[in-house]
């Protein structure tokens, strides 16, 4: 039998002949008197919450015993299910602000690098009414994120060296005219440099700033911060002129500029937490055919 691994409790309809809903309260007693449903919660050690419950009565929604619930629901958009779809926005017809979304798909994969999901966004917009968000670029198994940077090689120049901060300002050359895009730099590999350096460095963030010296040379200056044993100016310099050796990459946030999140379904993880009843009448998702889809139809 399979654990469970946070209390819950189920509701039965009657009325429908099955079970309708969970809730995240969990009561270790129920009674009823009449009509009126009451609970209890053994509560040993918490003087917050104790004693008898009397549900339905309450002015502010989902609080039980002292304490405030959140509101969930789990859905799936699956229109044509044959076919690979971009998801590209999602609305609620709600009179209930503060909602929050979490994006999944393909997550029923078993090679990993299928499935995408995106974090918890609290991005709704209102808009005519309605609340309104783009769909989340996938922080799982993107790669739109990582875009050639144009070939870099270093000079050995060291601008100069911040011995408190262990920091350092290094000149690379970089090709006439082309600004470097924002963004961790990787090598060939997709190995940022402190990984490259054994440890010894941080990551190279660069900033699209570029300058021409004396000598009509393009050129940007890194910013490399190193560890208490890596203070050697001219290793940095070798390091560094070893990690730049073939093409090398810009890895920018993925959750900016992530991959589109894909699929033949949607799945949505739908919560807010508010005291008010909540009214949602609809939800809608807005997507498009991937060009690449070759989905069934009736002459196929």
């Amino acid at each position: 039998m399979a654990s469970i691994e946070k209390e819950t409790t189920f509701a039965f309809s009657k009325r429908r002949d099955a079970w309708t809903t969970r809730y995240s309260f969990t009561p270790t007693c129920y009674a009823t008197c009449g009509d009126i449903l009451m609970s209890s919660k053994d509560t040993s050690g918490n003087d917050n919450s104790g004693g008898v419950w009397r549900h339905d009565t309450n002015n502010q929604r989902n609080s039980f015993y002292g304490a405030a619930h959140k509101t969930s629901m789990t859905l799936s958009s699956n229109d044509d299910p044959s076919a690979v779809k971009i998801f590209k926005s999602i609305s609620l017809e709600t009179n209930t602000p503060g909602w929050s979304a979490k994006f999944y798909s393909n997550s029923e994969y078993a090679e990993d690098n299928n499935s995408q999901e995106t974090e918890f966004f609290s991005a709704f917009k209102d808009k005519e009414g309605f609340k309104y968000m783009e769909v989340p670029r996938s922080i799982k198994n993107s790669t739109s994120h990582i875009v050639p940077c144009p070939l870099i090689s270093g000079t050995g120049e060291g601008i100069g060296q911040n011995t408190n901060l262990n920091q350092y300002m290094v000149d690379v050359d970089v090709p006439f005219d082309v600004a470097v895009p924002q963004g961790k730099l990787l090598n060939s590999n997709l190995e940022g440099f402190n990984s490259f350096s054994g440890g010894d460095y941080s990551d190279i963030f660069i900033t699209s700033y570029y300058e021409k010296d004396a000598e009509g040379v393009e050129q940007v200056g890194l910013d490399i911060s190193s560890n208490a044993n890596a203070q050697d100016l001219n290793n940095l310099v070798q390091t560094l002129n070893s990690f730049l050796n073939g093409q090398m990459f810009s890895e920018s946030s993925v959750a900016h500029n992530g991959d589109q999140m894909r699929g033949p379904y949607l799945k949505v993880d739908l919560e807010v937490t508010t005291p008010r009843q909540i009214e949602l009448h609809a939800i809608n998702v807005d997507y498009e055919f991937s060009k690449l889809d070759k989905r069934l139809t009736q002459n196929t």
